[in-house]
């Protein structure tokens, strides 16, 4: 069977890409695993996204955020940010005359959205099977399934993770960056929410993210050195309730861990491309950052909007041109974000009365200046 696009993984950004590719009426297919895995991912479907205004503005043309319900999402109004000093960075929806600086979200309530639209579209799937090789011609790029099906297509597209085997099968290297840290994430009930999203930045690197979710609870992104996350893994709730009320009650009040941590080791990926010949790499398959930023899937999905755009302008130019297009405007937003995590968690692991004093200069500066507020606002929802 030919296609014009093929696509290899069926998470948001497989789902996403593929819908909006289908949208500019090419025939495409699907192929996903039976048990689709985002590696580093919180595997019960409870993980929380943070969405930015640019993608949901791309959900909304592809017909898939009216299809969530409204309860299940919840409007991020403030973001306040915190350096080891208390010193303070604050976003405000209202004076940037913005109805919403982001949106947090179940991830099963967004995947299954996503699978609404897919039951209303023209894709054909490929369930329950995998790559096993690929073989690439002047015209087309054939793929053999796991189940000895070869199907050919016009441009084939890896959104299979960051162990994408895609990647591999295409022989492109790619260089992996350990933070030397460990995730701790879970839920919190507290006093006080109000659609405010915190982000703490403390000594030694660690980063402790609240997003805001309905009824007062909090999705928590701690990231914390190895052996600090095993000290919390090993404490429990207890020692991880005690250590964290310490930090934002002065926000939000009393809190109460309400579900189970979940882990995962921090690391960044970088690929040495992510185009090849009639071949292309999108969301983590194409490379991850730190989880400070909760910048990641906005990136999957700014990937997703960036190749619809390229493979459906112009009609004359060839598959190389169009994925060449791709790797330029998306590079420059991915290099922004990738730099500033890594340099942020540099500086903050540095030590020493002097550096922190600087730090919190930097914070005090930061704050003041609005041309700077609206810059970083602008990265980051756009």
């Amino acid at each position: 069977m030919k296609f014009d696009v093929l696509i290899s993984g069926g998470g948001v950004v497989g789902i996403t890409t593929a819908l909006s590719l289908e949208s500019l009426g090419l025939k495409v297919g699907l192929m996903v695993k039976h048990h689709e895995s985002m590696m580093w991912s919180v595997p019960d479907g409870k993980q929380i996204y943070m969405l930015n205004g640019g993608s949901v503005n791309f959900l909304k043309k592809l017909g898939v955020w009216n299809l969530i319900a409204k309860t299940s999402i919840a409007e991020v109004s403030e973001i306040v940010i915190l350096g080891d000093r208390q010193d303070l960075i604050g976003f405000n929806a209202l004076g940037e005359n913005l109805s919403a600086l982001g949106y947090t979200i179940e991830k099963n309530e967004l995947i299954r959205a996503l699978h609404k639209k897919l039951t209303n579209s023209n894709l054909i799937f490929r369930h329950n099977i995998d790559v096993e090789s690929l073989d690439t011609g002047p015209d087309q790029i054939s793929v053999q399934l796991s189940d000895g099906e070869i199907l050919k297509s016009d441009l084939l597209v890896g959104a299979d993770s960051i162990n994408s085997r895609i990647r591999k099968l295409a022989k492109i290297g790619s260089d992996t960056h350990d933070f030397q840290q460990i995730a701790l994430v879970f839920r919190i009930r507290a006093q006080h929410g109000g659609g405010i999203a915190y982000q703490w930045f403390r000594h030694e690197g660690e980063v402790l993210a609240l997003l805001p979710l309905a009824d007062n609870q909090f999705g928590v992104v701690w990231s914390v050195s190895k052996k600090r996350g095993e000290n919390l893994l090993r404490g429990g709730k207890r020692l991880a309730s005690l250590e964290l009320r310490s930090i934002v009650s002065h926000h939000v009040g009393e809190c109460k861990i309400v579900d189970e941590f979940k882990y995962f080791p921090i690391t960044s990926l970088k690929p040495n491309t992510v185009i090849g010949d009639r071949l292309v790499l999108v969301g983590d398959a194409a490379g991850t950052i730190h989880p400070m930023a909760g910048q990641g899937l906005n990136l999957g999905i700014r990937d997703a909007l960036i190749l619809s755009k390229a493979v459906g302008g112009d009609k004359r130019g060839s598959m190389h041109c169009k994925l060449r297009s791709y790797e330029r405007r998306r590079a420059e937003k991915v290099a922004i974000m990738s730099c500033l995590t890594r340099g942020l968690h540099e500086l903050f692991c540095l030590n020493g009365v002097s550096v922190s004093f600087l730090r919190g200069m930097g914070f005090s500066i930061f704050e003041k200046t609005q041309i700077l507020k609206k810059l970083a606002l602008n990265i980051a929802s756009n």
